[in-house]
């Protein structure tokens, strides 16, 4: 058959509501892939150690594979193996949003919680070394 609908005998076209619920599947990732960000910011929160650059930029190297094989595989698959574009577009404002609106808060209450549980170890070390 020729003609612009099929490429190689593969069916590429989708319909808009096929479009749309692809693009929304990739939000989604996009969100679940922003919850796995704020883990990492987490452990850096956690253990301030890990703030220098070298583990600050592994961890980033290793999110963005993460990112980049969430989006790539839910495109291929979903997308009848073409990579499509707003799929990545997609979970880039999923993970934005999520971010934005949810993580910013998390990561916020974790920098204080671990403050103040660092304030307390810390006086509690004191008063441990001033009876011995």
């Amino acid at each position: 058959m020729s003609g612009g609908l099929f490429t190689g005998g593969i069916e590429t076209f989708f319909t808009i509501p096929q479009q749309v619920f692809i693009f929304l599947c990739s939000v989604i990732l996009g969100g679940a892939l922003g919850v796995v960000y704020d883990i990492f910011r987490a452990i850096r929160i956690i253990f301030p150690f890990m703030g220098r650059k070298i583990p600050t930029a592994a961890a980033d190297i290793v999110y963005m594979i993460i990112f980049g094989l969430a989006v790539f595989l839910l495109s291929a698959l979903m997308g009848r193996g073409v990579v499509r574009f707003f799929c990545a577009a997609g979970a880039a404002i999923g993970a934005v949003l999520y971010l934005t609106a949810v993580g910013n808060t998390v990561t916020g209450l974790l920098r204080r919680l671990c403050g103040g549980l660092r304030k307390a170890f810390g006086k509690l070390r004191k008063r441990k070394n001033k009876g011995e």
